[in-house]
């Protein structure tokens, strides 16, 4: 077997963003006013709406509910008939002002930012160019004009990762610096692997369970959850070939499908709600194949 250490679960961020008033230079200012209502007033989400009009230039409920509805997705906000608050990632950024919790936000709710920023290391991009570039990687960008692609611009543009002159993208020191972390963070997140073996290793179940001081017993299931000698949490990976899910490994990427045979998967059953809290916790997860 083969271990590997690059986690991709299927995705299913959606493909397009959305907006929010302000344009690019007034945008964050729009948006940490309305949360700052949120977190003193807890509006129903008719008055939150009424809100935004009045303090923005906003000209439809329609339009307003279609930028809440997206805010919502992102945990940004939480809307309610009742009353409304703030997300997780809305307190944070109310409260640290850091740029990188909305980029948290956005690239965790939405496709093609990440590959965007890295795309604009090799130079300078126009707005059509992201447009290709976003086709060329997702089967559902399905764009014939840039106007979808112009909106990811303008939320790394807000974010100042990128800026704009002349009709050209280029990536800034800040937009930079946040691939060099976001690499680390990959990199600290799956952990290290035990001493003498390597990504490409070709390892007998005897050896794993060896280098990981653990055992499998009769027969390795697919997502194995386990503990090192000083209780931190780690997970073990299995696939198949010729097993019965659409497992594949590209270019040292890995996509795993899950478990379940039948149906959806569920998010709750026990392996998948493994990987997920893995993600989510920061937990090693390291792959075989």
């Amino acid at each position: 077997m083969a271990i590997w250490y690059d986690y991709q679960m299927t995705d299913d961020r959606r493909m397009t963003t959305d907006r929010f008033y302000g344009g690019v230079s007034n945008r964050l200012q729009n948006l940490r006013s309305m949360l700052a209502y949120i977190r003193d007033e807890h509006p129903t989400q008719s008055e939150l709406t009424q809100w935004v009009i009045k303090n923005t230039n906003a000209g439809s409920s329609d339009a307003v509910n279609r930028h809440l509805t997206f805010l919502d997705s992102l945990n940004i906000i939480e809307l309610s008939s009742a009353r409304c608050g703030l997300g997780d990632y809305g307190q944070q950024w109310l409260d640290n002002h850091n740029h990188e919790t909305l980029y948290e936000a956005l690239s965790s709710g939405v496709k093609g930012f990440d590959t965007i920023l890295k795309a604009l290391q090799d130079g300078p991009m126009t707005d059509e160019d992201i447009m290709n570039l976003l086709v060329s990687e997702f089967d559902e960008a399905e764009m014939s004009k840039p106007g979808p692609a112009v909106r990811h611009r303008e939320w790394l543009q807000v974010l100042e990762f990128v800026e704009r002159e002349d009709g050209m993208n280029e990536l800034t020191s800040a937009g930079q610096k946040r691939l060099e972390e976001k690499a680390q963070t990959q990199i600290t997140s799956v952990g290290t692997a035990p001493s003498g073996v390597s990504v490409g290793d070709h390892l007998s179940q005897e050896e794993i369970e060896e280098a990981f001081e653990t055992g499998f017993g009769y027969q390795i299931t697919g997502i194995n959850p386990r503990r090192d000698d000083h209780d931190r949490r780690y997970v073990l990976v299995f696939a198949n070939e010729d097993g019965p899910y659409d497992d594949t490994v590209t270019q040292g990427q890995f996509e795993y499908i899950g478990e379940g045979l039948s149906g959806d998967q569920s998010e709750t059953s026990p392996g998948n709600s493994t990987l997920i809290d893995a993600i989510s916790s920061d937990i090693p997860v390291h792959f075989f194949y």
